[in-house]
């Protein structure tokens, strides 16, 4: 029963993928396992298997319901190919795990926004947890770690259309 609520939260996403029309694969999880060292979690394999990452309508994800505190505009969610040779976009999650942005291989990269910030899992749980990373640094000169989501199906559900507020005047 959890298989289905997983697979209907993806597939109410609206994505307009600038990604390649290449499906992921079981080889393409197999390679990410083996550099992280874990097991992928059924939501990631879902995720991946369902769309392959890009552009969605439903971009923005806000922290709480009631206040808008902590939001994460998503540009695209990285794809997933292994075998990818020539990814001049840098749209790969393998091209940015060899580039070691997150500084920690536990740290997987997932998607972007307008700033290049990066939105990332974290596999040092058994089901990751969703972050964003700010590489604005804050006054301690460290980039900004932000916890969004407990749960990749979590952070999914939470995710909005922009909607512009209009002036009354």
């Amino acid at each position: 029963m959890k298989i289905l609520i997983k697979w209907k939260i993806i597939n109410k996403l609206h994505f307009y993928s600038f990604n390649p029309a290449e499906a992921v694969n079981e080889n393409d999880f197999k390679a990410l396992e083996l550099i992280i060292n874990r097991s992928l979690p059924l939501s990631y394999k879902e995720f991946y298997t369902a769309n392959n990452g890009g552009s969605i309508k439903e971009n923005n994800f806000f922290k709480n319901d009631d206040d808008k505190f902590e939001t994460f505009s998503i540009n695209d969610f990285y794809h997933l190919v292994a075998n990818e040779e020539n990814d001049k976009f840098e749209t790969n999650v393998f091209t940015i795990i060899d580039k070691n942005l997150l500084e920690n291989i536990l740290f997987v990269p997932w998607g972007f926004d307008g700033s290049n910030n990066q939105l990332y899992l974290d596999f040092t749980y058994e089901e990751p947890k969703v972050y964003a990373y700010y590489y604005d640094e804050d006054d301690t000169g460290i980039p900004k770690q932000v916890f969004l989501a407990d749960s990749i199906e979590a952070f999914l559900k939470k995710l909005r259309v922009y909607e512009e507020e209009e002036d009354d005047e």
